[in-house]
This record gives C-alpha cells, structure tokens and sequence, in this order.
C-alpha cells in the first residue's frame, strides 16, 4: 500500500481475539479498510484503518443457512411436493419433487409461472383463493388439477400458511400440494357405483333401509316410495305407524315381539 496507494479492502475477516484477557482467543467477524493518508507533497505518509465489527450478523446469516439447508433437505424426503411464497404471493421455492412430477425445471415455475400446469378450468378458482388468502392472510386450502409430466391431469389437494413475524405481518408462505388422484378416482367410483345401486332399486320397485341392533325395533324411513305404492306426501304418516307393518311382512313382526 505504501507503493501504490491503492486501499485494501476485508469483508467479514474471521480473526481470533483474547479481548478479555482470559488466556483463549474466541472468532470474531470484522470487516475493514485500509487506506492510504498524504502529506501536503501527496506522499504516503500513513495508512487509516477503519475496522467494524459484523460477528452477529455474520452468524446470524449463518443460522438462517443452516436452517434453510435443513429445510431444503427435509423437504427432499417427503413425499408432497413444497412450495414457499413470497408475502405478495408470488412463488420463490420449490423442492426438488417438482422437476420429478412436472417434468420441468422447478425455476420455471417461480413467481407465478405455476400457472402454466394449473388446469385451465381450475386456474381462475386456485388464483381467487390464493389471493384471497394473500390478502386476508387466511390459511390456504384448495384442490385443483396439476400437469403431470406434460401428459396428463392430475387432482392435488393444495395447502398453505403463513408465516408471520413479531407483530403479526406475514413474512413468508410455505404449503405443500399433495396428489390425490387415485383418492378422487375411489370416490367416483364410490358415487357411481351408489347411484347405480339406487336406480336399480328404484327400477325394480324394492324398499331398503339400513339400521344398528339398537334401531331394530323401528326401521328408519329411508323407502322408495312407489315400492309401497303410496304417493310421498302420504309416506311420513304411514312409515313408522302400525300401519306399515303388514308391509313389510311377518316375520319384522315376530322378531320384535321376541325383543
């Protein structure tokens, strides 16, 4: 420096220090500056050292860090796919799943473009309610369908909460979109195959109830009504009256006298 005058410049220098005089040196953190000083002739008659320092935030950052590799390593074991957002909404992580699913870059996917694998049908429903949430900071919950490997559609039950700092003010987003296709197959089929059976039942003129060992004694009023051939507004004053009884035959009745 002395021959060229040009400053030196250390940005968080790891240095060891016994500054209470206890016998062992303890790692701090400083960043500083040297620089040149003339006389009136412009020689170098000195150097100024202005030194600060940063050891707190030096290992505040490295705190931040580790917990984010942490997350980022936790997120790449579970089997949902995770998401973090900005406050405002707009997406700024994605774990490593999501190249796996929608066969694209994660990246391509940051801010807002997930819009581009949400279903076109569902996107103004998910949009709706994602900025609802942004703006009311309400826990997000919403299924929509997701391109699956740019061939197919694939339902996904999406979830997020907010992440608020001291006061209250949202400081971030973190969700997770779980598939739940094979779930929503099973329900449809489950919900075809009822109204299969009730139209079939309803075809061939039958009465079905169901009823637990406390509900014997009176079978709850879930009739097809032209199976008793009676109109249904007539139905409530005859079901769970004497009346009905012959209906549904003897032996109903030989079993209840026997309770």
């Amino acid at each position: 420096m002395y021959q060229t005058g040009n400053p030196y410049i250390a940005t968080e220098a790891l240095v060891q220090l016994d500054l209470h005089g206890t016998g062992v040196p303890q790692d701090f953190y400083i960043s500083f500056v040297y620089h040149a000083t003339r006389d009136e002739a412009g020689q170098i008659d000195g150097i100024f050292v202005h030194a600060t320092e940063v050891t707190d935030l030096v290992k505040g950052r490295q705190r931040i860090e580790e917990s984010e590799d942490r997350f980022r390593t936790l997120a790449a074991t579970i089997p949902q796919l995770i998401w973090t957002a900005k406050p405002d909404g707009s997406v700024d992580y994605l774990s490593e799943q999501w190249a796996d699913y929608i066969g694209l870059p994660p990246e391509r996917l940051y801010d807002w473009g997930w819009e581009q694998v949400v279903h076109p049908d569902d996107l103004p429903n998910t949009l709706r309610a994602w900025r609802h949430s942004v703006q009311t900071g309400e826990p997000l919950e919403i299924k929509h369908r997701f391109r699956y490997l740019a061939s197919e559609w694939r339902w996904q039950l999406v979830r997020g909460l907010p992440i608020r700092d001291g006061v209250g003010s949202v400081t971030k987003w973190a969700g997770t979109c779980t598939d739940i296709e094979d779930q929503i197959r099973i329900e449809d089929a489950l919900r075809e195959s009822q109204e299969r059976r009730q139209l079939a039942m309803e075809s061939a003129g039958l009465a079905a109830w169901s009823s637990t060992s406390k509900q014997a004694r009176s079978p709850p009023p879930v009739w097809h009504s032209h199976s008793l051939g009676l109109h249904p507004v007539k139905r409530p004053s005859i079901i769970g009256s004497p009346a009905y009884m012959p209906m549904i035959g003897s032996g109903w009745k030989r079993s209840s006298k026997r309770r």
